[in-house]
């Protein structure tokens, strides 16, 4: 096994991070609150469907529980593990058990990193993240990495 220095890796573009994490969500909460304003409490002659601003709402809900997992910061510890650290969710793994690191299919510039009992998804733009999956690699040489 391979000597393990501790190391921390952030997401290289503070702004895109603050912007995907904080601003988007806001704007579309903002957007779900006008739409029910407009369509439940003081409905306009033509304005949205009841059921497209219940709708845009839970996406915008759903918008904040999907960024506010999503990892801003990865570690890795003194004992070998990988934390992966984001607003409201930090997952810790051994890197012996990830399975796979590939381009998220339905997001372009993101990863999903899978290992027996789940899966994390983060942005692709990592300082020294090729560091990182050399680490892993070299714990794991069955893991299958695409696209990195």
């Amino acid at each position: 096994m391979p000597e393990v220095r501790p190391a921390e890796y952030r997401l290289y573009s503070r702004a895109m991070n603050l912007m995907l994490t904080w601003v988007a969500p806001t704007l579309m909460t903002l957007m779900g609150v006008a739409f029910l304003y407009s369509s439940v409490i003081r409905p306009l002659k033509n304005g949205p469907p009841v059921f497209f601003a219940f709708f845009f709402t839970g996406f915008a809900v759903f918008f904040w529980f999907r960024q506010l997992r999503r990892p801003h910061r990865i570690a890795i510890r003194a004992d070998g593990e990988i934390e992966f650290v984001g607003p409201i969710r930090r997952v810790v793994v051994a890197a012996r058990d990830i399975i796979s690191i590939k381009p998220d299919r339905s997001q372009f510039g993101f990863l999903v990193i899978r290992w027996g009992s789940g899966k994390v998804t983060l942005m692709n733009q990592f300082d020294g993240f090729h560091e990182l999956l050399t680490y892993i690699k070299s714990v794991n040489p069955g893991v299958e990495i695409r696209g990195c």
